[in-house]
């Protein structure tokens, strides 16, 4: 499980979550039933992590799913990364491949998708 958690997202087409924090580990778990969480192990390693050694403190998923964006802190600098989600089974990520980077000047605090999923907003703290 991820040491100390700066983030959570809930899947919208899945019954998953997903958390994140310090260092760009993340772990995820299904939801059994009304009220039980079910942690997920990963198949491989990338799954488990963001990769990096950023911080991550925020995370939204697309609203089709397929797309898990992360707010991150580098030093110095920060901004928004994308990767593939997928639809079924025990992975979260479809590859360790980023899909896409804005960076920032400042390190990136919060980030959203908005409801048509054709943008991301993306706050700093500058």
């Amino acid at each position: 499980t991820t040491a100390s958690v700066m983030a959570v997202a809930a899947h919208p087409t899945r019954d998953l979550l997903v958390a994140t924090g310090a260092e760009g580990k993340m772990a995820w778990w299904t939801v059994e039933g009304d009220s039980q969480l079910k942690e997920v192990e990963p198949e491989n390693d990338w799954n488990s992590t963001w990769g990096g050694q950023a911080d991550l403190t925020s995370l939204s998923f697309r609203p089709d799913g397929e797309r898990l964006a992360a707010a991150y802190n580098g030093e110095g600098n920060g901004g928004a990364l994308l990767r593939k989600t997928v639809a079924a089974g025990a992975e979260l990520l479809a590859s360790q491949a980023e899909l896409g980077t804005a960076l920032a000047s400042e390190p990136a605090q919060s980030l959203v998708f908005s409801r048509d999923g054709r943008h991301l907003a993306v706050g700093d703290i500058g």
